[in-house]
């Protein structure tokens, strides 16, 4: 499967998303030659992790992005495209440009 190409602007931002995904990419030794998905599983001992070939799964995605919210905020019925949609809202409420 082939991904779609897309322009982002360049920022000198904490929030830019290419600083994000550099931050994400080096640690985990990922190489970007490869036809592997980005987000994958990792398999862990006491003392290292392993990025694994396999893809992260919807529910590990999930379970990621909604668990430092539970003590918080009741997470159950919260989905991560309904996160998505929110934080869109949130943005735009904030009067945040949508084209960064």
């Amino acid at each position: 499967m082939k991904g779609r190409k897309v322009a982002i602007k360049w920022s000198n931002q904490d929030t830019y998303p290419i600083k994000a995904l550099e931050q994400y990419i080096a640690p985990a030794k990922i190489d970007l030659v490869e036809a592997l998905p980005l987000f994958r599983a990792l398999s862990s001992s006491r003392s290292t992790s392993i990025v694994r070939r396999q893809g992260l799964s919807y529910c590990r995605a999930r379970d990621i992005v909604k668990d430092p919210f539970k003590d918080i905020t009741d997470v159950s019925s919260t989905s991560l495209h309904s996160l998505r949609v929110g934080g869109t809202t949130t943005a735009a409420n904030a009067g945040i440009n949508d084209r960064l």
